[in-house]
């Protein structure tokens, strides 16, 4: 009988703080933050977003060859003149 509980005593001393490690591993594990993958309309998203980006640019690099082309044509009649 006592050959019982001195092996009930030894699982206790060792079971008790090994449950307590793998609880706390378990918690922190299930904290961790999931990664996701990417859904397709995310990826549409973004490739609408680079798109609109590149559309304004190119506007804006029109608006820019268009204001120097007006301005050289002023440039080169007063030049003329000179």
């Amino acid at each position: 009988m006592a050959s019982i509980l001195l092996a009930l005593h030894r699982l206790g001393v060792l079971g008790v703080p090994a449950l307590l490690v793998a609880g706390a591993a378990l918690a922190q594990a299930s904290s961790q933050p999931k990664t996701r993958q990417p859904t397709l309309q995310s990826v549409r998203q973004q490739e609408d977003v680079r798109t609109n980006a590149n559309m304004s640019q190119s506007a804006e690099n029109r608006k820019l060859r268009e204001m120097d082309r007006r301005l050289n044509r002023t440039l080169r009649s007063v030049c003329v003149g000179c």
